[in-house]
């Protein structure tokens, strides 16, 4: 295929994404390892390590490469996004598993118009195009339909005038459906050709690119190559919601925030074109606009449901036994799960067009000033409520494959948009499914199943193909698990309940996915610990689905070691905040001032370790270690106060070091510091605080030999009053 074709199938500008040498790597690439920290004179900052590199040597650095949609052969209906969903699982896994410069898909227009100028006559004149894109080679091929699965023929190709048409690498394999719709056979193609290019791959790359994404990482790829191929097609609104979607299941998929907010924009500026003038033309150019809207929402919910699925337990509970007819019940336990992840980009559309339309100003002269609740163009209701139905067999097979029990299970969810624009979602449907009668002569001791047979009398692997149902067994464990959290449209609010919380501190490890949909948002106090008595958390795991950790989402606890995964991009003020207090004590002065301020100073050296990726957003202040309570007057602890607030300055540190990833190591000298004044009566009032631990032992074990020191004291007096006794009453002996 000429690259002509292949480049006019292409979608728009030139954006390359680059790491040229001596620069500051991107996030998102792998890259050499970062330099070695930043040595602070304040703070007693160590150093920064760098995060497990993806290669070897120089990862193809100097390297420029064009990644071209996929030449479709023999696609059936409803797959032509798979030429993009290809070719954009190939654009991460070069970004991220080498150093070389890989030209973004946003479009090449410039490209395009020169191609079609007429200029380019002849094949040969294309190996200029090598040069107007700015790369040295093309990443292209063609994917076939066949009975099976597909085929897969991938090409690294030169691209400049004395390269064009040498192959530098190749790649040509089957797969089935299963393996092109997980991505597993794109990241086995990708490292072929990365190690045909010279790439010297690591462990962890090796381990990346043999496993499969997570599900919503899969539908959000998905999206956003049937977003590309609607805006492909001029259908603007179609492409907007699934960009939505697409960065709702991954918020790390920049491609798709692009996407989404050009759209957007356009859409809410309220102006369908320069060229438009009379305001009959505006009116009808915008009621094309909503019809598209109201079409494609009506389509979607029909066509492409909110995305539910089935789990049910592995473990077999036994019921009561018919002692007569020699019968038992065996019963699970099934929860259908809605995701409402979904549901916020189906809100979103619809709430983006609206503003577009309050934006021209003439939303209420047209007769559209309520729209979409009212005043249709197609007469459709768009608040209606969408309720889907599952009817489920499910089969009790024994060790020996034999069906020992048939039930069916009934369950249903819904959605519904409300008239301020929001949706509200009823998907969340916890049911006990229970085997009647089950001969107990049937039951083996091990090797019981259970299987889903249909959905809708549809078998269930098509089902779950078509995007009807999707069927999950679990355990009981992390069925308690998942309802240990509130959790809704990938936000993490925290605990459920007071025993969630009892039963995750002080060890706390957040789940990746709760109930299939990803913990994307660790939400504003989340796991704020002010309010929770002496319940702390001081040992944390976040998963590399978070992006983002809110506003004093982890504030007041005790974290000395925090690992903040590369997947985070930012993190609100205070997240992290260590405030350790101290009630009220009675200082023993080991310093008394001119002012009668007395001070007790008990050194103790900490140690703090941060692990977080490059260029992440620290918002405000996020780390502060310690804090000191001032308990008597607000003046008495200057000049002392500020050198026992523990260590808050690690933003500041970062940001001095480039925002480089690795793990930032310091050290903090913190202790013991009470501070009192003299009441009238001459008796010290004050209180204290300690940055390390809340309870001072050896502070305690002094006062307590203070305390059988002046008891041994008294006591001796006691008994030399007694022995001197006799002598006060009959006098010295003659």
């Amino acid at each position: 295929m000429k690259i002509k074709e292949i480049l006019s199938a292409n979608v728009a500008a030139i954006t390359c994404i680059a790491v040229l040498a001596g620069t500051m790597p991107l996030v998102g690439c792998a890259g050499a390892p970062a330099t070695q920290g930043y040595q602070a004179n304040q703070g007693g900052f160590i150093a920064a390590t760098p995060p497990p590199a993806r290669f070897t040597g120089d990862g193809g650095r100097g390297t420029r490469i064009a990644i071209m949609p996929l030449e479709p052969h023999g696609l059936p209906a409803g797959q032509e996004h798979l030429p993009a969903f290809v070719q954009g699982e190939l654009l991460n896994n070069f970004r991220q598993n080498s150093d070389m410069s890989v030209l973004d898909r946003v479009g090449l227009p410039a490209v395009l118009m020169e191609i079609e100028s007429g200029i380019y006559s002849q094949d040969a004149d294309f190996g200029t195009l090598g040069e107007i894109a700015g790369v040295d080679y093309f990443l292209m091929g063609n994917i076939t339909a066949t009975a099976a699965g597909y085929v897969l023929q991938l090409q690294v190709t030169g691209a400049r005038r004395d390269t064009v048409g040498l192959t530098r690498a190749s790649f040509s394999g089957t797969t089935t459906r299963v393996e092109l719709d997980n991505l597993t056979s794109i990241r086995r193609a990708s490292a072929d050709l990365l190690r045909d290019m010279g790439v010297t791959l690591t462990t962890v790359a090796m381990q990346e690119l043999t496993r499969a994404p997570t599900e919503s990482e899969v539908r959000a790829e998905n999206y956003l190559a049937r977003s590309i191929a609607a805006q492909d097609c001029g259908n603007e609104i179609e492409a907007m919601l699934l960009a939505a979607q697409a960065r709702a299941f991954n918020p790390r998929l920049t491609e798709a925030e692009g996407r989404h907010s050009i759209l957007a924009a356009h859409i809410q500026t309220g102006d369908i074109g320069a060229g438009v003038l009379q305001e009959i033309a505006w009116r009808n150019a915008w009621v094309e606009r909503l019809r598209e809207a109201e079409q494609f929402f009506d389509a979607t919910r029909r066509e492409q449901p909110m995305p539910y699925t089935l789990f049910f337990t592995t473990e077999i509970q036994q019921g009561p036994i018919n002692w007569a007819n020699e019968t038992v019940s065996l019963s699970i336990t099934t929860h259908l799960h809605g995701s409402d992840i979904w549901t916020s980009s189906m809100e979103y559309v619809l709430n983006t067009v609206n503003q577009g339309l309050m934006a021209t100003g003439r939303a209420q002269p047209w007769g559209f000033g309520n729209w979409p609740n009212q005043g249709t163009v197609t007469g459709a209701n768009v608040n209606t409520r969408h309720t889907n139905n599952f009817v489920v067999a499910f089969e009790l097979i024994n060790a020996h494959g034999e069906v020992i029990g048939r039930e069916t299970l009934q369950t249903s969810g819904w959605w519904q948009r409300t008239s301020q624009g929001g949706i509200n979602v009823n998907a969340s449907d916890r049911r006990t499914l229970t085997f009647q009668s089950v001969s107990a002569h049937a039951i083996t001791d091990h090797g019981m199943t259970v299987r889903v047979v249909s959905v809708n009398g549809v078998d269930a692997e098509t089902a779950a193909r078509d995007g009807v149902l999707q069927v999950r067994n679990i355990t009981q464990q992390e069925i308690n698990r998942n309802d240990q959290f509130r959790f809704s449209r990938g936000i993490l609010h925290g605990f459920a309940n007071n025993a969630a919380r009892s039963a995750n501190v002080p060890t706390l490890v957040i789940p990746d996915a709760i109930w299939g949909d990803p913990v994307m948002v660790i939400g504003n106090g989340a796991f704020d610990a002010r309010q929770w008595g002496d319940h702390r958390i001081n040992r944390l795991t976040t998963p590399d689905s978070v992006v983002t950790i809110g506003q004093d989402a982890f504030r007041g606890n005790h974290l000395t070691r925090i690992t903040i995964p590369d997947s985070v991009t930012r993190v609100g003020a205070q997240a992290f905040w260590d405030e350790r207090r101290f009630g009220n004590v009675r200082p023993f002065p080991d310093r008394v001032d001119s002012r009668g301020i007395a001070v007790v100073l008990r050194p103790v050296e900490n140690e703090i370790h941060i692990t977080l990726g490059a260029n992440v957003a620290l918002e405000g202040n996020p780390f502060r270690y310690g804090r000191v309570e001032r308990w008597s007057e607000p003046g008495s602890a200057t000049g002392w106060g500020e050198g026992f607030r523990g260590f808050n300055r690690f933003h500041t540190i970062y940001a001095e070091n480039g925002r480089q990833a690795g793990t930032y190591s310091f050290t903090y000298v913190s202790g013991r510091i009470a501070i009192g004044t003299r009441n009238e009566g001459g008796r010290w009032e004050g209180g204290g605080a300690d940055l390390v631990d809340l309870v001072d032992l050896q502070e305690q074990g002094r006062r307590r030999q203070r305390q059988f020191a002046v008891a041994y004291v008294a006591a001796g007096v006691v008994i030399l009053g007694l022995l001197a006794l006799p002598l006060i009453i009959f006098g010295p002996a003659n």
